[in-house]
């Protein structure tokens, strides 16, 4: 019988309280914490309008909160900042630790434990916060991907109106007649705000720190074949790596 310590999902783990593949699965977590955070806000003052395509009239208005998104967008906050205790509580913050964006505590606290992940798969209650991240994550998403008729656009230059569009549309009037265009790109710049950025030394060491290989020259070969495109500023994206990594591991497996 192996005596090997063990992560809780069965596989065996020396190193750390959560093995290789849940840190994985964590960090991809995690990643989507910070990606819908946006999201989950609007979908708890009801700007995403869900539901099966039929317009709703002005007497069957939605109420101006919805319960069950903001009960999901506590809970992944709760158990985010709970994950961030634990870690500060055993190692003090680092001067490499992602920065503050102010207004942001699910994205704060996702790209702050994406950063410190090592420390998290360490801690004794490693297991602990990767089943309670996994499962606020989970209900979050379940709170937001319902296949919204339109979703939130940004603002309206003229009247400073929330605007609303459909997810494949690049333009909208609004109310007031004007029209915004380019929505497609403001949308991608809303996501890269919320994911890890780096050089292809960092990301590669980012990844290195949560057990997936992906060496620098890597990353330099899929942005030189253009595979792997810089967002704004010349940073890659640890979201667009993990993608690619993912792809090249199931074209070997297939």
């Amino acid at each position: 019988m192996s005596t090997a310590p063990a992560c809780a999902c069965g596989r065996p783990s020396p190193d750390a309280t959560v093995c290789g593949e849940c840190t994985r699965e964590l960090a991809q977590a995690l990643l989507m914490a910070a990606r819908i955070a946006s999201d989950l806000d609007d979908a708890v003052a009801k700007l995403l309008v869900r539901g099966g395509g039929g317009r709703r009239s002005e007497a069957h208005a939605p109420l101006p909160v919805d319960m069950a998104a903001s009960e999901a967008a506590d809970e992944l906050r709760t158990e985010l900042a709970r994950a961030v205790g634990m870690v500060i509580y055993a190692w003090p913050p680092r001067p490499s630790d992602p920065p503050l964006i102010p207004g942001h505590p699910t994205v704060n606290a996702a790209r702050w434990l994406l950063a410190r992940l090592d420390d998290l798969r360490q801690h004794p209650r490693g297991g602990e916060a990767h089943r309670g991240i996994l499962a606020a994550v989970h209900r979050a998403v379940q709170a937001v991907d319902r296949l919204p008729e339109r979703a939130p656009a940004g603002l309206c230059d003229n009247c400073g109106r929330q605007l609303l569009a459909e997810l494949g549309a690049d333009s909208v009037t609004c109310a007031c007649g004007m029209t915004a265009l380019a929505l497609q790109e403001k949308r991608r710049e809303r996501a890269a705000a919320a994911d890890v950025l780096g050089t292809a030394a960092e990301i590669s060491g980012a990844l290195a720190r949560i057990g997936i290989t992906v060496p620098r020259g890597t990353i330099t070969s899929w942005a030189s074949r253009g595979r792997l495109l810089p967002r704004p500023g010349g940073a890659y994206a640890l979201s667009d790596v993990l993608a690619l990594h993912a792809q090249a591991k199931a074209k070997v497996r297939g």
